[in-house]
């Protein structure tokens, strides 16, 4: 998969990146553990060159995962889940 996350843990901040063409990443979700949407990121946001800070320096620790919602091509929407922890 051509977009990479780190780093994770995580302490204060998660970097979202991706250099491929022919990805379109239309929106970012942060879910925690229990199911509850932390945060939403919306797009559209073109896989070149596209990097994402996001602060977790406010968030408790535990478990999130990041689901990224994107597109090959402009044809096949795809959804793509990474495991975060954050500590302190």
């Amino acid at each position: 998969f051509p977009v990479t996350i780190g780093p994770n843990p995580v302490i204060q901040n998660l970097k979202i990146n991706s250099n491929q063409n022919g990805i379109v990443i239309s929106k970012i979700e942060i879910v925690n553990e229990y199911g509850n949407v932390f945060k939403i990121i919306h797009g559209p946001f073109s896989g070149i060159q596209f990097e994402q800070l996001i602060s977790f320096a406010s968030v408790n620790t535990g478990t999130y995962f990041i689901l990224i919602h994107y597109f090959v091509e402009t044809l096949f929407p795809k959804i793509k889940v990474f495991k975060v922890i954050k500590s302190l």
